[in-house]
């Protein structure tokens, strides 16, 4: 028995979470909570799968990425929330958000995988 396709399979699943992860040690840096990046990676990933995957539908994930974050930001920045508490707002808002458009119209798209040299360069 080959360990190649379970090797493939951890580092599909688990790319999202260490780009994430890189990104919010980053944001953990510069002074913020970065609590808000689970809800900024459903948004991301809901718009990418419905717009169909690829090049289309990973430029439409990024924007929608970008969206959620800036939301995130306007409220810390403009309106002095406290960093926790839009963070958790951002990731309830993007749960209720995603289950409420699937659940009135399901989509039963294919979720691409990244292949094995390409994920271990972008983790890295």
């Amino acid at each position: 028995m080959t360990l190649l396709p379970w090797i493939t399979a951890t580092i599909n699943l688990g790319l999202p979470v260490v780009l994430a992860a890189t990104g919010g040690l980053i944001g953990e840096k510069s002074g913020t909570a970065a609590l808000y990046l689970e809800g900024t990676m459903l948004t991301s990933a809901f718009v990418a799968v419905r717009m169909g995957g690829g090049v289309s539908g990973l430029l439409c994930g990024a924007i929608a990425g970008c969206i959620a974050t800036s939301i995130h930001h306007f409220l810390v920045t403009h309106h002095r929330v406290k960093d926790v508490i839009a963070g958790v707002g951002i990731n309830m808002l993007a749960l209720a958000a995603t289950s409420f458009v699937e659940r009135i119209s399901p989509s039963a798209e294919n979720v691409l995988t990244v292949p094995l040299p390409t994920g271990i360069l972008l983790g890295i």
